[in-house]
């Protein structure tokens, strides 16, 4: 009798070990299956155009990685605290109050303050080599430089945020290949963009001739926007 119920229960011990084996090969291959996924639905749509439900799958894959490139960028970003316009149209504010006074130097070696240029226009331009639209708005500001703006006396000083360059010879190289000829102020320590409150590239502000805040423009302009506004 002993015998017996021993051989029962090393029977049903083997069982359990051979059930547990196959539920654990079967989950195993479930999750390969689940890694691989992307992989086959790469090599599908190589020989075929996607059906509905392929497209769905990757459109939630966008989405997805969309997602994670914007947490790696707000984790790792090195200007985590200004950030680039995206954005085609501009966003245009009101400004009142006076312009904040400032003393830089260009990348000439010149001094610069702002309040010399009381009895003109001024169009203050914070940007950054590093800047997409920053780089994308910068020929519209030179052509409106050179047809139009002593027309309308009007100054144009671009603020590099040089604090967030890597070094003064990449603000030298960007404005060489883009034949920049406007004065080019370097923000060394950071403090006039500080003043300014700026958390957006690029960030321009028009100041009228008694060096009053007219309007902050947050986003890329155009030449045919700065003659809008000054002419």
């Amino acid at each position: 009798m002993g015998k017996k119920i021993l051989s029962i229960s090393l029977l049903l011990v083997i069982c359990f070990a051979l059930i547990y084996s196959i539920y654990s090969h079967i989950n195993e291959r479930q999750i390969t299956e689940s890694e691989y996924m992307d992989e086959e639905l790469f090599m599908k749509l190589l020989q075929e155009p996607p059906n509905e439900q392929d497209q769905e799958q990757i459109e939630n894959q966008q989405v997805e990685l969309r997602y994670i490139d914007e947490e790696i960028y707000v984790e790792e970003g090195d200007h985590d605290h200004i950030h680039s316009h995206e954005e085609s149209e501009p966003d245009v504010i009101a400004a009142k109050g006076k312009a904040i006074n400032f003393n830089l130097t260009t990348l000439d070696g010149e001094k610069v303050k702002l309040s010399d240029y009381l009895g003109k226009k001024v169009l203050i331009n914070f940007w950054a080599t590093w800047c997409p639209p920053c780089e994308d708005e910068m020929p519209h500001i030179e052509e409106y430089y050179e047809k139009y703006a002593e027309k309308h006396n009007v100054v144009i000083l671009g603020i590099n945020t040089t604090d967030l360059e890597s070094n003064v010879k990449s603000v030298q190289k960007f404005v060489q290949d883009h034949e920049v000829t406007f004065p080019i102020l370097l923000d060394e320590e950071g403090e006039v963009s500080t003043k300014y409150e700026i958390l957006t590239l690029p960030t321009s502000f028009i100041i009228d001739e008694n060096g009053n805040l007219v309007e902050q423009i947050i986003g890329p302009v155009t030449d045919e926007m700065l003659v809008e506004k000054f002419g």
